[in-house]
């Protein structure tokens, strides 16, 4: 049997006022609602790639807590070369003084209600976000 070998993804669960803070991009002219965060780098950890991305996606953000892993999600029929996607998703807190910004990455975000995030967003993240607001 052939071993499988996976990209793996962090991504960010910010949630504010019970609301989830979504990215919205586009890809193969398609529009998408996605988490902060991106592929982990050779010598990077979990941590360390939330906090770049976060960095890279949304500037000027500030005082990133990275908290516990809410879930792993493996992206189906998602192919990159000869590997699959696994994306890790982190309860993440954080400040935008300025407001929340976004970089070239993305058009805009939207604090985006938990109840409307499995119609509207990638697969994993509503699962995610459930956890983040449910109490252990």
């Amino acid at each position: 049997m052939a071993m499988t070998v996976f990209n793996v993804g962090c991504k960010a669960i910010i949630i504010q006022d019970g609301k989830v803070l979504l990215l919205k991009g586009e890809k193969k002219g398609r529009n998408f609602w996605d988490a902060p965060g991106g592929r982990i780098d050779d010598d990077e950890t979990i941590q360390e790639t939330l906090v770049r991305e976060l960095h890279e996606e949304l500037p000027g953000i500030q005082n990133i807590e990275i908290h516990e892993l809410l879930s792993a999600f493996r992206v189906p029929g998602m192919p990159l070369g000869d590997k699959g996607l696994v994306l890790l998703f982190h309860r993440v807190t954080a400040e935008f003084p300025d407001g929340v910004r976004v970089s070239e990455e993305h058009d805009s975000y939207e604090w985006m209600p938990i109840d409307e995030i499995e119609a509207k967003a990638a697969r994993g993240i509503a699962d995610a976000a459930k956890r983040a607001t449910t109490p252990t």
